[in-house]
């Protein structure tokens, strides 16, 4: 990291200075990850993650970089802990998937390669994934897909190209310091897309921020009105004017 700190990370540490229990702890550490001081922004993520244990977004940036200091098994442990929760996040299902094969753990592999083609039966790379270790856990087993799931439309990887626009607006209304409308457009974005978790932290940002901002314009406007309030007592507790007579009590 440059010697001079960037303007929004030296307002993210002053907001958490004032607000040690708010989510921003995750912007805080991407902001030290995106600077390569990896160690300081896995540090931040697991003490915000002991405050807010349910902040799916926090463990998904934590097992990512788990997995980039080759610590699987760490990352493995946070990947577990989301899907649990979380059973529809296929984001997370299928890197946990891939984490466990390449870990050796063929059966929860394909267990989570099997849950995701309930959900997406013609998801190519767990087609491939899941012949590949049936063949090497059970030779001659068939990849059987639930009757009821075959005909289920299979959603698409990609965003839809209104959603895209509407995402590019809302990043856009974020960087203008919009939070309040950039928090509407995410949370329409996520109303099609819900396993979204990079949307997800996003809109929670946005949110978090809005309200940082509304605390600051309040505490701005009260200090505003106490000093005004202090200019209008020392007026009149001033002595009369010459030449004119005292005010009686």
């Amino acid at each position: 990291m440059s010697s001079e700190e960037s303007t929004y990370l030296r307002r993210l540490k002053t907001w958490l200075a004032r607000d040690p229990d708010s989510r921003l702890f995750l912007s805080l550490a991407e902001e030290y990850w995106k600077n390569d001081v990896t160690d300081v922004a896995i540090g931040i993520a697991e003490e915000g993650l002991k405050k807010h244990p349910d902040l799916t977004a926090a463990r998904c940036c934590l097992a990512s970089w788990y997995l980039a200091k080759e610590r699987p098994l760490d990352a493995e442990l946070q990947l577990s802990e989301i899907v649990e929760k979380n059973p529809d996040l296929l984001s997370a299902q299928r890197l946990l998937a891939r984490l466990r094969r390449r870990l050796g753990k063929t059966d929860q592999a394909l267990a989570g390669y099997r849950h995701i083609l309930a959900r997406r039966p013609q998801d190519p790379e767990c087609l491939g994934a899941l012949e590949e270790l049936s063949a090497e856990a059970l030779p001659g087993e068939v990849v059987v897909i639930p009757h009821e799931e075959a005909g289920r439309e299979t959603p698409g990887t990609d965003l839809p190209v209104l959603n895209r626009g509407r995402l590019a607006e809302a990043d856009s209304a974020f960087a203008r310091g919009q939070h309040s409308q950039a928090f509407e457009l995410y949370t329409s974005v996520l109303s099609e897309r819900p396993d979204l978790w990079q949307i997800v932290r996003k809109r929670d940002e946005a949110l978090t921020m809005h309200h940082a901002a509304q605390r600051e314009k309040k505490r701005r406007t009260v200090n505003r009105l106490g000093r005004l309030r202090d200019a209008v007592r020392t007026r009149y507790e001033q002595a009369p004017t010459a030449g004119l007579p005292p005010v009686s009590g």
